[in-house]
Order: structure tokens, then C-alpha cells, then sequence
């Protein structure tokens, strides 16, 4: 017995009537929200659980995202004229369609195996389990270039075992798609968004052109450093995560949530009041934010020394704020990603402040040293974010492609290395398509929303108006008001690649 078993939606016959049944459906949703964000986190911390929990989550959305219940939000959306109500309408229009995808019983069965088997897979070398963290370490940090290669390898296991399955998700996103009128699932996405592909590709290109001159300068340094005339994908991460992060012994692991306390009291906020608390986990990706219910919102990051295990860690701490103040109903609450990776990255830059460096201990000399090197590793983000985005691309235009041989082309095109196949289906993030560009468009909201707040807010630290700004103008409305507009009215401009290009050139002033 399903313990998802809802009461009929008010029938609509005025706008009362769809107030009540709006209402109604918000709860549906947040119920279901919340039980499916339980249950990822008692798989992922090895709690016990029912079994049959997924299927009774996935049967309780097969009630709400019913044809009958499209066919309200779709004919009232064409009769409303109150700006909130009609907003909310042409939102729910797109997740419906966007979810009536996703309950095609194959794809959810796919998405669901693929799902589970990287939270229990785990990489090997030499015929040995190691976690996430140590094999991310590896790639950033070994100088052994054999122990980098057998690292970067490991994933083709797991590969091998996906790309049929990963092939028939994207197959079958891609017929419902047609079956829509798009080319493929990616200009459907895109479109949900708010933006399109070639908006998408000219940002990509115009980023690849304004970091190509210093990229491949330190990347030809780095070569002739090691001794070697050209780069294999296993070398690049090694190369630009080497040398220009602060010593890891300014940023240790157990420090981290004391330092990420500190900062939030120099910006307003008492984060004893808030319902937010960190927790250790070993993560392919890094971190993730839960909001595990009401009030209680929870972080899961890997531990490890250095800026980057605190860079990622006040990333899902911005998620978790965006979260924590959002005044919206449960169906305006989840935003494009595009837009709630920014808040997440907005929240991530206050780290690299020379005034936040100084807290960490770090002497003057440390801190110009960073400053100048700071744009290297981004510089790489970017483009090896450019590269997931373009394969991805490749994917959906051929799914019955090389997967493999598209993801090659793009990691030599934008990392500028040898070619080689590279493991398409064992990267964890295609079961939520059409992603990955989220994380370099935020960086574009972070910087063009910090550069804002330093101009109109200063000191930023000690200071409680700038994320008074962000409160009002980011995170309570939710997704009552499109995300592009909120950008232009926080920062009283469209967004523009100007300011994180100027931060690939610039020192990042102090706050």
C-alpha cells in the first residue's frame, strides 16, 4: 500500500477554484519533495529504508502529473491575468512537461539503476577500491603521471557498464522531445531555461577566446616543466590544481565550518539561528545540499585540506540559503539551475577575498602570490566545463554516436590535450540533463552580482546590507520571477560575460 494515495484536485471553475487547486497540488508536491529527498539521503549515508519507497514516490507523481491536471494548468494559464498566478502557471506548465518525460516507465528505470550505481560504484587502481576523494586527489595532486593515467582510466569500468543504458536515456528523451516539436532534449531544456543553444555556444566560444592566450601560455610552461612536448587528459588537472592554490595548511579540514561560521557573521547572518549543518561524505561530486525537510537543511561535502574543500563547501552553503529564504510555494522553489548554481557560486567567491585569505591566516605575500594565480584554475573550470557542455551537445544531436569519440573531441579541443576517447557514460551527472552549462553561466551571475554589491556595499564584510540585497532580490521571490530579470534587477543590469572575463585578467579586488 502506497502511503502517496492523494485526494481528487478541486475541480476549476474561477479563479477561487484554481487558487484551491494550485494550493492543493504545491502540498502534493512538497510531500513527495521532501520523501524523495529522504530517501537519496538514507541511500547515501547507508540508513536503513523501505525498499519500495521509489515506487511508491514514483507512483505518487504519476497522480499529480496526470494529463488532466496539464490540461487545467495549460487551458488557465491562456485565461489569467494576475501576473503571480500566471507566472506560477506557465512554471508548472513547463515542469509538467518536462516530468511527463521523465515518467516514461523505461527512462525512470534507467535513470533510477544509473542513479544507485554511482552512489555504491567506487573507482579501482591496480585491482583496489579507493574513495572519490582519493582519486580526485590523485588527478590534482600526484606527481606519478602513470598513478594520474590509471586514475583518469578507472572510470572506463563503469562506462561499460552504462553506455547501453545511458544511449537508450538519451534515445528516448530525445523522441519525447521530437514528439514536442524540438530538434532533440537539449533545445527542449534549453528552451524550459529561458535561453537556447546558440546563446549558449557564443557565451562558450567568447569565453574559450578570451581565456586561450593565457591558458596555453602556463599550459606550455607546465609541459616544459615536467619535460614533456604535449598533455594527456590525466595531466591538465594535475597542472592547473598543482600550484595555484594557497598551502593546504591555511585551510584545514577541521577548521572549515568555524571559518564558514565567521564569514556569515561578518555578512549578517547568525548561522546558530538557521537550520543548516555540514556533514562528511565521500562525493563524486564534491558536495551537495539536501533540504531534508522544513528548517532543516543539510550539507554533504567531502573533507580534505585546502581552499578547495572550503570553496565547495560555501558553494552548497550558498544553495542551502538560497533554500533557506525562499517565501515561495514548494513548485516556485526549485529554479533553473543556471540561476541557483550562481547563488551557490555568489556565495562561494566571499572565500577568496583577501580580507577572508587574511582570516584563514595567510600573510600578505601568500596572498598577492593567489591573487595572481587564482584565475588559472577557473580558467580550466570553464573550459572543462565547455567541454562536458559540447559532448553533451554531440550527444543529444546523436545519441547512436560514439558517445566516447564526442567527449574526446571536446576535451581536446578545450583543454588542449592528446586526443583520446574519453568515458562519456561514466560521468555522474546525465540522468539530470542538460546541466552542466549551469556551472560556468553562475559563474558569470556570481561575479557580475559581486562586482554590483563591492560598488554599492563596502565594506561587503561587516556589513549586512549586501546580503540584504541578495535576500530581497534573489532568494525570497524563488521562481515567482524569471531568473534573467532578477539578475538585471539586482545588479540593475542584463547579464553580461564582461565580468567574469575581467576576472580571467584582473586581481579580484578586496571586499
Amino acid at each position: 500500500m502506497s502511503q502517496f494515495q492523494f485526494d481528487p484536485l478541486p475541480a476549476v471553475q474561477s479563479e477561487h477554484d484554481l487558487h484551491k487547486f494550485l494550493s492543493t497540488l504545491d502540498q502534493y508536491f512538497k510531500q513527495l519533495g521532501q520523501a524523495k529527498t529522504q530517501l537519496d539521503w538514507d541511500k547515501k549515508m547507508e540508513e536503513t529504508f523501505d525498499a519500495d519507497r521509489q515506487d511508491q514516490i514514483d507512483h505518487g507523481y504519476d497522480q499529480l502529473y496526470c494529463a488532466p491536471n496539464h490540461e487545467v494548468i495549460r487551458t488557465w494559464k491562456t485565461q489569467i491575468s494576475e501576473p503571480f498566478l500566471k507566472r506560477w502557471l506557465d512554471v508548472l506548465d513547463w515542469d509538467f512537461t518536462l516530468a511527463r518525460i521523465d515518467q516514461n516507465p523505461d527512462l525512470r528505470a534507467i535513470k533510477n539503476h544509473i542513479d544507485d550505481r554511482y552512489i555504491h560504484w567506487r573507482p579501482k587502481i591496480d585491482g583496489k577500491e579507493i574513495p572519490y576523494t582519493e582519486q580526485t586527489l590523485i588527478l590534482r595532486q600526484d606527481p606519478d603521471r602513470d598513478r594520474r593515467r590509471k586514475a583518469w582510466m578507472a572510470q572506463w569500468e563503469l562506462n561499460e557498464e552504462l553506455e547501453e543504458k545511458t544511449k537508450a536515456m538519451f534515445r528516448i528523451r530525445n523522441q519525447a522531445a521530437n514528439d514536442l516539436g524540438y530538434d532533440d532534449f537539449a533545445e527542449l531544456q534549453l528552451a524550459a531555461d529561458g535561453v537556447n543553444r546558440d546563446w549558449l555556444v557564443t557565451l562558450l566560444e567568447e569565453m574559450e577566446q578570451t581565456t586561450d592566450p593565457i591558458y596555453t601560455d602556463y599550459l606550455e610552461k607546465q609541459m616544459e616543466k615536467a619535460g614533456i612536448t604535449s598533455a594527456e587528459p590525466w595531466d591538465i588537472q594535475y597542472f592547473f590544481d598543482r600550484d595555484p592554490w594557497p598551502d593546504p595548511r591555511f585551510f584545514p579540514g577541521d577548521q572549515l565550518k568555524a571559518h564558514l561560521n565567521n564569514c556569515l557573521r561578518s555578512l549578517g547572518e547568525n548561522p546558530d539561528e538557521l537550520g543548516i549543518e555540514i556533514y562528511w561524505y565521500d562525493s563524486p561530486y564534491g558536495g551537495q545540499c539536501v533540504p531534508y525537510a522544513d528548517k532543516d537543511i543539510r550539507i554533504l561535502t567531502n573533507y580534505g585540506d585546502g581552499m578547495l574543500y572550503y570553496h565547495t563547501a560555501y558553494h552548497e552553503y550558498g544553495h542551502a540559503l538560497h533554500n533557506w529564504y525562499n517565501e515561495q510555494p514548494f513548485s516556485l522553489s526549485k529554479e533553473s539551475g543556471m540561476f541557483s548554481e550562481g547563488m551557490a557560486q555568489l556565495m562561494a567567491l566571499f572565500l577568496h577575498y583577501p580580507s577572508q585569505l587574511r582570516r584563514a591566516g595567510m600573510d600578505e605575500e601568500a596572498i598577492r602570490s593567489y591573487r595572481e594565480t587564482r584565475k588559472l584554475p577557473w580558467m580550466y573550470r570553464h573550459r572543462r566545463i565547455a567541454a562536458d557542455v559540447m559532448a553533451e551537445l554531440a550527444v543529444w544531436e546523436n545519441p547512436e554516436g560514439d558517445l566516447d569519440h564526442f567527449y574526446g573531441q571536446s576535451t581536446e579541443r578545450f583543454l588542449k590535450t592528446n586526443y583520446h576517447p574519453r568515458p562519456f557514460s561514466a560521468v555522474p551527472r546525465w540522468t539530470n540533463p542538460v546541466r552542466m552549462q549551469s556551472y560556468f553561466i553562475a559563474d558569470l551571475i556570481s561575479c557580475q552580482t559581486h562586482a554590483y554589491l563591492r560598488k554599492n556595499f563596502q565594506p561587503l564584510f561587516e556589513n549586512a546590507g549586501a546580503f540584504e540585497h541578495v535576500r530581497t532580490h534573489y532568494w525570497k521571490p524563488g521562481k515567482s520571477i524569471d531568473w534573467r530579470e532578477k539578475v538585471h534587477r539586482c545588479t540593475e543590469e542584463p547579464l553580461t560575460y564582461q565580468y567574469l572575463a575581467r576576472e580571467m585578467t584582473d586581481l579580484l579586488p578586496d571586499g
